[in-house]
């Protein structure tokens, strides 16, 4: 439990850094580099957010040992290591609430926005089911549902599985509304429903991290832009103008504000009106974006090993529990050690004025109080002279006696 909470830390912080590393890069290159490739790349770092233990080789460079000291236990004693174990603990129920209630919020507003949709939901004209049809042969895919939701912010994509193309409207025109189906059509293609909820999944494990919802925009903003790419493939100048038009159409009636059965994970048309110009511009020009397929290979690396630099080092023992229950000694070794102690004790013993002993009771007469003990064991265990046996034999023949009953 420890090393979870450490490593999901470190992981945390770490992918952190370098999704905003590669926020700036995109920011440089944001004219010249496929959108689709960028797509791809938000993707990697939110696996690498969902994979706090990456593969490494021995301890990572930089490293947060997994106990409080170094030699596998604390300092002050083994009750430190199980107070440290009882902060652990309520460390992960934290996150682990914070967790669930993340993930009971969002499939609550999944759940009330299915609702809605099945209840007002209508079916569309004939004219759009056969414009559907054209396009799934189109793109190679399967017959999907589509239906009209009346007040429905934008054309969007919905359902993992049994997924539905809605339309707040029927009356597009023919090619305007080609465009907006394949655009919902290449959504479902390329299974993006699944990618946003992988997100929104990264987003409750991290839902600690106040950078995760800037990520999750800036990751929907390039899947918006991908699409766009995939959709205009092939098609003319004039068909450009047209998904423009759609576009701003779609984002000047989207009022997300006012519907108040907003979906958790949905693939939208309009998307917002964040960086709307950027997103006309990328659509009408004509330049060929770059793959860059190094610098796609070079930030797959770091984030699958950057486990190998920074990560939770190895341990003997991660907790005073684990230290008790691996350590093991030998009867020799126990014998040593508590010769040593008593040898110590007898002559502490020496170095003070002699007093009184206190009454001891043994097994053999339970009712005889031995006023002297040295005088009791040198009789009945033949080892002990003024508190201190003369070797590991006669310590040995002394436990013998006291567990068994020998004579």
């Amino acid at each position: 439990m420890e090393a979870f909470v450490l490593s999901l830390g470190i992981c945390c912080a770490v992918m952190s850094v370098i999704a905003i590393m590669y926020l700036g890069v995109c920011s440089a290159l944001k004219n010249i580099w496929s959108a689709k490739r960028r797509y791809a790349m938000w993707i990697v770092l939110f696996i690498g957010f969902l994979t706090p233990f990456k593969p490494h080789f021995g301890d990572p460079v930089y490293s947060v040992p997994a106990v409080s000291s170094a030699s596998g236990v604390p300092s002050d004693g083994i009750s430190e290591a199980f107070s440290g174990d009882i902060t652990y603990i309520a460390l992960f129920a934290v996150w682990l609430a914070g967790f669930l209630s993340s993930i009971a919020y969002f499939s609550v507003k999944q759940y009330r926005f299915y609702r809605y949709a099945e209840r007002f939901s209508l079916p569309c004209s004939r004219q759009v089911l056969m414009a559907a049809r054209a396009v799934c042969r189109e793109l190679g895919v399967k017959d999907i549902a589509v239906l009209v939701l009346p007040g429905l912010p934008s054309p969007m994509l919905t359902g993992f599985f049994a997924s539905t193309v809605l339309l707040p409207r029927d009356d597009y025109g023919e090619e305007e509304l080609r465009l907006i189906l394949k655009h919902e059509l290449v959504h479902f293609k390329r299974r993006d429903l699944f990618i946003k909820l992988l997100v929104l999944l990264c987003r409750s494990v991290h839902w600690f991290n106040p950078l995760m919802p800037v990520f999750e925009k800036a990751a929907d903003k390039v899947c918006e832009l991908s699409c766009d790419e995939r959709v205009l493939l092939g098609e003319g100048s004039e068909e450009k103008k047209i998904y423009c038009k759609a576009i701003i159409s779609a984002v000047s009636s989207e009022n997300l504000s006012a519907f108040s059965h907003k979906p958790a994970v949905a693939g939208s048309f309009g998307n917002g009106k964040l960086d709307l110009r950027y997103r006309l511009q990328l659509i009408v020009s004509s330049s060929a974006k770059k793959k860059l397929g190094a610098l796609c290979v070079f930030l797959s690396c770091v984030t699958l090993f950057s486990g190998a630099v920074f990560g939770v080092s190895g341990a003997p023992y991660e907790t005073g529990r684990d230290y008790l229950e691996e350590s093991t000694f030998t009867s020799e070794e126990i014998l040593s050690e508590s010769h040593k102690a008593m040898q110590d004790d007898s002559d502490y013993e020496h170095s003070q004025p002699r007093e009184t002993s206190t009454t001891a009771v043994f097994d053999d007469d339970p009712d005889m109080p031995v006023e002297n003990l040295t005088g009791y064991s040198d009789e009945n265990y033949g080892g002990y002279h003024e508190g201190s046996f003369t070797d590991a034999n006669d310590l040995e023949g002394l436990v013998e006696k006291t567990t068994f009953g020998g004579g």
